[in-house]
């Protein structure tokens, strides 16, 4: 059965070693599960299986992959999303999640997460691949929004409309990125606390928090000025209007625990305000 959770969390991108498992084991401060990704793992490996079931017997897992390009172009691989199923099985996973996005097409795979374009046509193709990611992987289905960097052109939806639309239609939840919805407001020049009371907040699986010093250089520079700030704003917005118990600290190659207790125990403190055990 899959376990139940609620909480703080940490994204263990780019994958799981020894060093992060002791990292976390030796934190001062509660973890209440992690989110691994099952891509970057070998059900097969001895090694690797000995790292996930050390890292089980400290907290939950939940799983969240990067490459699945709901809205891509290429064939979503069944091997692919039967070792999801196994690896959900294995840890007890409470669902399976990825980014409304494409990253690939053809043999061409960028390296920056892209937002679909919002028209009919592409809300079906993303609305099927859901249906058959869930049917195969046998597990419920969360997606993550991805912040708009340039304003849609040609659209048969906003960018809101079109989640709404893939949310109800596939029966999914939604994995709301707090730095993608204010990168998103920005780029459509809208404040970003009357742009997220937009969105589906009754749809919510989780909340996604990436501090500054874990975002992707380039956007921190363009975005990130009192993007932390803000997203506790947001937080705070959210545990106020919303019933989701769970939020995710997003955790870069470099950032040890240590460098993101500050924010760690802000996000923590608000969540505790609203959510008492």
């Amino acid at each position: 059965m899959p376990l139940k959770i609620s909480g703080l969390g940490v994204n263990a991108s780019p994958g799981i070693t020894s060093d992060f498992i002791t990292d976390i084991i030796d934190s001062d401060f509660s973890i209440d599960f992690i989110e691994i990704n099952p891509e970057e793992f070998d059900l097969d490996c001895p090694k690797s299986m000995g790292l996930i079931n050390r890292l089980m017997n400290e907290c939950p897992l939940v799983l969240h992959t990067t490459t699945l390009s709901l809205a891509g172009s290429n064939n979503l691989s069944n091997k692919y999303l039967n070792d999801i199923r196994m690896f959900g099985d294995k840890a007890k996973s409470l669902y399976y999640s990825d980014h409304l996005s494409f990253i690939d097409s053809g043999d061409i795979r960028l390296d920056l997460y892209t937002p679909p374009i919002f028209t009919n046509e592409l809300m079906h193709i993303v609305c099927d691949r859901i249906n058959k990611v869930k049917n195969t992987t046998k597990l419920p289905f969360v997606f993550e929004n991805v912040g708009l960097l340039f304003p849609p052109l040609k659209t048969d939806y906003s960018e809101v409309d079109f989640i709404k639309n893939v949310l109800y239609t596939t029966d999914s939840k939604l994995m709301l990125n707090l730095d993608s919805v204010a990168i998103s407001a920005s780029t459509l020049k809208l404040d970003p606390l009357k742009y997220l009371s937009t969105f589906p907040l009754d749809k919510l699986q989780s909340i996604t928090f990436v501090p500054r010093s874990c975002m992707n250089p380039i956007m921190a520079e363009i975005f990130g000025v009192g993007i932390d700030s803000l997203m506790l704003e947001m937080t705070e917005y959210i545990l106020q209007k919303s019933d989701v118990n769970m939020i995710t600290l997003q955790r870069r190659q470099g950032n040890t625990m240590a460098s993101v207790k500050k924010e760690f125990l802000e996000i923590k403190q608000i969540f505790n305000q609203y959510r008492p055990h």
